[in-house]
């Protein structure tokens, strides 16, 4: 606790930083003595109090200040005198706190001598993101999320009058930080300084120099981070450039460096003839500066002196003058008029341009550079000028667009500047000025500007103007043309990391586009570069994605060979999740099996096998098609379970488990084979029990693929199932087909005669397909009624797409023909009769036949294929559908 007191209010000289008025500047005058509350009142002691008080703390030495004004008492009081009081109590020496705070924390200070130290532990969790849809590569790999942990310490020799705008004083400040030692991911070890002078001169003028530099040291292999190193350009470094604009970059985006110098010299003077003075006018200062200063990565196995050269190479420099407006203790304004000199190519300097550029510039400086010829590059300042051009109106920027690229090979020190210019047109509000741009942008793909552009128009893609999308799409298509890798590489930059929408309409784009381009553009490395790259993606992707995906690598010509085909299966079988065990009531796990079965069935053949998925179907599907939950309500999904089995079946391998596969088919068919009715109750009566439903979709497919599978186990109808299993097995397939007869003769009846335009009703389409159906249950019957049973017919499943050739007459059925599966009509050989033939294949009489109808009415058939998947639009990141 200590005790200031002020004993009078005749004014006193005060020394030290931030502690107001200095006695240099005050200008002191008789006044005769007043009451003291005209003292109290007049000379405002309450207001002076208060801003003494509020400099003694912003010290930083004090934890309180209190003020307690009275009358001055005792033998030495003067006649107005007042006694103003100041309680403070000190700082402890050493401190020690924890805070969690959004913005710089300070730490904790403590002085050592005439030094101010801090030192703290900073924790910082950041995240890189929210980027501009033209951020380039440098800055994408970068983003996410990042902590730091590191211990600093800075040291502070502050001799100022004012931190604001000092008029003396000096000050020195050094400052390390070493991350990576106390956790987190980032490590580095962090020095800079800053020092500052400044020099009263004659006429209340100012002269003040300042030094600052850095370096970035990082620590082991790991690279330093964006967030961590520094920064240059902007009015509180290097005047002249836009805020952070010097020094490495990456396509427009600035990237820090890792060391840095920057100096000043400063001017200032009163404003001529002191307008104000001793009032308002005494807050503004004329300025005149001259500021340098540097920024780049070094090698550190360089060495010192080249260190030292690389900074001293390339120095950014500007000059200029303006006015200055203090604003109290708090902050200063400058209007300035800034002149940059020795700019880098990448820097962005401040424009000084105050009028925008006319069309007659633009033509006069379009001629300049058309008639230069081979001294293109001696005219640096008509292209600038070209490059304002997009400051213009629409006029202005519809030529800008048009003259930027024309000589945009000639200006590489350029060549951001163009590029963000023309950026800058594709973005306009005018729809024609965007489609002239886009128009020219392939002009700018050359070189390493390939992957930039490429890039840019990907995410033009989301526009929803047609005419500017064509105009996107087919910019994409010319820069495929001349570098197919690069075009693709920022395609793929933008499914992997772009917007949802520009991700959709990329992958459609390549989905569309790639199986148009030519063998000479679509190498085997460009091939080869696409499967690799989609891989990628495919580890997150929706439904839909899938689709497209798929349909992008199974166009390449590189996998049409049969190692390839076996690739694409193994990258279905990845996205199948066939390791894992089915669960039937979740719709999304239904839906992805489903998808992917799809996409691999064109896949298969007699050398690439569906051996998996025909395993995984009958061991984990089957025993639970009752279960399985549908994805869209209108599907009936164990019918389009049992199509996809059916489909895969003629292709499946050796299989390890083909017993109980073969077993668990069987079953499930008996299921669908229903047992005759009893003919008569005991009683003599007519037994009252509905009669079964015959549901020949579900039997076709089973019955197709346990067709396909007892081949390779010719014996199991005889060796692997019991007599009396057989039996029954006997009775259902005749039962099914006395019905099956009934429903072939109405079927014909009801085609007879029907040819051409009457086929085509919807009607009658499903009759044709009824009819197919039937026919191919007929020849698989008869095949497993041989003894021993044969599994020696070929049938076309019928969902099949119908050839032309096929269906082009009526299906007529003249004596001694009969309807193929396929739907066409062929000659019989006459055969005689057998025992068994003449049970299974009479049409059924009495009861039976009487109650059979259409078979609309019955309604086992269902034909044609259900709605697809995929279609519910609903997109979500991080699982496939």
């Amino acid at each position: 606790m200590g005790t200031v007191h002020a004993r009078s209010l005749d004014p006193l000289p005060m020394k030290g930083p931030e502690l107001g008025v200095h006695a240099d500047d005050i200008e002191t005058a008789d006044v005769e003595q007043e009451p003291k509350q005209e003292v109290l009142e007049n000379r405002n002691v309450m207001r002076r109090s208060h801003e003494a008080r509020q400099r003694l703390l912003r010290l930083g030495i004090f934890r309180k200040v209190e003020v307690v004004i009275d009358t001055s008492q005792g033998v030495d009081a003067l006649p107005n005198g007042l006694d103003v009081t100041f309680e403070v109590t000190e700082l402890r020496r050493m401190t020690g706190s924890y805070n969690t705070m959004v913005g710089n924390n300070e730490g904790s200070m403590f002085p050592i001598w005439r030094t101010n130290h801090t030192l703290k532990w900073e924790g910082v969790w950041r995240e890189l993101g929210c980027l501009a849809r033209t951020a380039s590569f440098a800055v994408r790999e970068e983003s996410g999320h990042s902590l730091k942990s590191s211990l600093s310490h800075a040291m502070v020799i502050d001799t100022r009058n004012s931190s604001i705008l000092p008029r003396k004083g000096g000050l020195l400040k050094v400052h390390q930080e070493l991350a990576g030692y106390t956790g987190g991911d980032a490590r580095f070890l962090k020095e800079d300084f800053e020092i500052q002078l400044n020099k009263g001169l004659l006429w209340d003028s100012v002269l003040s120099a300042s030094l600052w530099g850095g370096l970035l040291l990082p620590i082991g292999d790991q690279p330093t981070s964006i967030a961590d190193r520094f920064y240059l350009g902007g009015p509180t470094s290097v005047r002249g450039f836009s805020m952070y604009s010097m020094g490495p970059q990456s396509k427009g985006d600035y990237l820090g460096g890792e060391a840095y110098w920057a100096g000043g010299l400063h001017l200032y003077t009163p404003l001529p003839f002191r307008p104000g003075k001793g009032g308002f006018g005494d807050l503004f200062r004329t300025h005149f500066f001259l500021n340098a200063g540097n920024l780049c990565n070094l090698n550190y196995g360089e060495g010192p002196q080249a260190h030292l050269k690389k900074l001293a190479e390339c120095i950014r420099w500007s000059y200029g003058a303006g006015v200055l407006l203090r604003l109290g203790n708090i902050a200063r304004l400058e209007l300035n008029y800034c002149i940059p000199m020795g700019v880098q190519s990448g820097d962005s300097p401040q424009s000084d341009t105050l009028m925008a550029v006319t069309i007659e510039e633009l033509y006069r400086n379009y001629g300049i550079l058309a008639d230069a010829k081979d001294n293109l590059s001696q005219h640096k300042d008509a292209y600038q000028v070209i490059l304002d051009g997009v400051k213009g109106g629409p006029k202005e920027k519809r030529l800008a667009a048009q003259f930027i690229p024309k000589f945009f090979s000639s200006f590489p020190e350029l060549a951001d500047s163009a590029i963000n210019a023309q950026l800058d047109l594709c973005e306009d509000e005018d729809v024609s000025i965007r489609r002239q741009a886009i128009k020219e942008l392939p002009r700018f793909a050359t070189g390493e500007n390939i992957l930039r552009v490429s890039d840019i128009l990907t995410q033009l893609l989301q526009t929803d103007d047609t005419a500017e999308f064509n105009q996107v799409n087919t910019a994409l298509v010319a820069i495929f043309k001349s570098d197919a890798k690069g075009t693709l590489g920022g395609l793929f930059s933008q499914i992997l990391q772009g917007e949802d929408v520009v991700r959709e309409r990329a992958i459609k784009f390549l989905s569309l586009k790639l199986k148009t381009l030519t063998e000479d553009v679509m190498t085997k490395e460009v091939e080869d570069y696409v499967f690799a790259e989609t891989k990628k993606v495919l580890e997150d992707v929706t439904g839909e994605e899938f689709v497209l995906l798929m349909r992008v690598v199974s166009g390449l010509r590189v996998l049409q060979t049969v190692s390839g085909r076996q690739q694409l299966v193994e990258l279905v079988v990845e996205q199948a999740f066939l390791e894992q065990a089915l669960n039937p009531a979740d719709p999304d796990t239904v839906d992805r099996l489903m998808q992917c079965t799809r996409q691999a069935l064109p896949l298969f053949s007699k050398n690439v096998h569906s051996t998996r998925f025909v395993t995984y179907f009958c061991e984990h599907v089957l025993p639970n098609l009752s279960k399985l939950t549908s994805p869209v309500a209108e599907l009936d999904i164990q019918l389009e379970v049992l199509k996809l089995l059916a489909e895969m079946s003629p292709y499946c391998g050796d299989m390890e488990k083909l017993e109980s596969n073969l077993n668990m088919l069987f079953t499930k068919l008996l299921e669908y084979m229903p047992l005759p009715p009893p003919e008569e109750a005991e009683n003599g009566e007519k037994a009252a029990s509905e009669e079964p439903k015959l549901q020949f979709s579900y039997v076709e497919c089973l019955l197709f693929g346990f067709h396909q599978l007892g081949k390779k186990l010719p014996d199991f109808l005889l060796d692997k199932v019991d007599a009396e299993q057989l039996k029954d097995f006997k009775i259902r397939l005749q039962y099914f087909a006395r019905g099956l007869q009934v429903y072939i003769r109405q079927l014909r009846v009801a085609l007879q005669g029907k040819t051409g335009d009457s086929l085509k009703t919807d009607e009658n389409k499903m009759k044709v397909v009824a009819l197919k159906i039937t026919n191919n249950i007929n020849v698989l019957i008869k095949d497993l009624f041989h003894n021993p049973p044969s599994y020696k017919s070929t049938v076309t499943l019928s969902w099949k797409p119908v050839q032309k050739t096929e269906a082009a007459t009526a299906p007529k059925r003249p004596s001694g023909e009969e309807m193929s599966p396929g739907g066409t009509i062929k000659k019989q050989v006459p055969v005689l009769p057998r025992r068994d033939a003449r049970q299974i294949y009479n049409p059924p009489s009495g009861k039976y036949s009487a109650t059979i109808g259409t078979y609309e009415q019955r309604g086992g058939f269902r034909g044609g294929r259900g709605r697809g998947f995929g279609t519910r639009g609903n997109r979500s990141r991080g699982r496939i559908y």
